[in-house]
């Protein structure tokens, strides 16, 4: 079962989807103290559907193993209010505290099983919301800690036209002159291995936009139980059903072992 959400963070209404088991499985984790949550974040240019709709078919997997789950797409993203030229890496962050608030309000949610799942930029957001959460365990995939070049080379390798209010054109989407000064004012490594929980990170072999340096460099710097799995020739955003069924089974796994 799922359903439509919104949560209102300054001026800007926040839409995203909650998804909740089928009513036996529900039932049977309420009587054991509560059903685990996933709290979902997708990446730079990304919304809560993701590419392939992953994420809806991971909630739905994970709607079968008795696991809610909930995403939202953040401020000037997909269906959310707001300007993607306002969108920074501290707003963000900002944003997942009030959507990790509004979690642990729900009915029925064990507050002590309550996980976090990030994907490329989503993986920064995740993981320095970790280290102030402490959630019963972090997922990365691919976590985007070469984000300022990431952001360098989209503006150098497109063709660029500023915006008289603002920003850069990087293909339909304005890139606010202080994204990158945001950015470079923070430290999400040094913050999210912080986090002292279970970590699992995903990255793809052939990952084109963050390579997978950056993931082992993440994984060798949490001190709590890691693990890092290596999908052999998968890309930045695991394009195929093998990859996906992959990744749906060693969530479900982390989540309810």
């Amino acid at each position: 079962m799922q359903e439509h959400v919104e949560l209102l963070v300054g001026e800007n209404v926040l839409r995203g989807m909650l998804h909740w088991p089928a009513a036996n499985a529900a039932k049977l984790a309420e009587k054991a103290g509560g059903i685990p949550l996933l709290l979902i974040f997708h990446g730079f240019t990304g919304t809560k559907v993701e590419n392939h709709f992953i994420y809806p078919k991971l909630c739905r997997s994970l709607e079968r193993a008795g696991v809610a789950s909930l995403r939202f797409d953040f401020s000037g993203s997909g269906e959310s209010d707001g300007e993607f030229r306002n969108m920074t890496l501290s707003g963000e962050l900002e944003e997942a505290r009030n959507i990790w608030d509004f979690a642990l309000g729900l009915h029925g949610i064990d507050q002590g099983s309550v996980f976090i799942l990030g994907h490329s930029m989503g993986g920064l957001v995740a993981g320095m919301l970790a280290a102030e959460k402490e959630p019963k365990g972090l997922i990365l995939l691919a976590p985007a800690g070469n984000m300022a070049d990431i952001a360098y080379e989209t503006l150098l390798r497109r063709t660029i036209a500023e915006d008289p209010r603002g920003g850069s054109d990087i293909g339909g989407l304005i890139l606010g002159r202080g994204f990158l000064p945001d950015l470079n004012g923070m430290d999400p490594l040094a913050l999210s291995k912080k986090y002292l929980g279970a970590v699992l990170i995903i990255h793809g072999t052939a990952d084109p936009v963050v390579p997978e340096v950056v993931s082992k460099q993440w994984f060798s710097s949490f001190s709590g139980a890691a693990r890092y799995i290596a999908l052999k020739g998968a890309g930045h955003n695991y394009d195929s059903i093998a990859y996906e069924e992959r990744i749906f089974t060693e969530v479900e796994n982390f989540i309810i072992s």
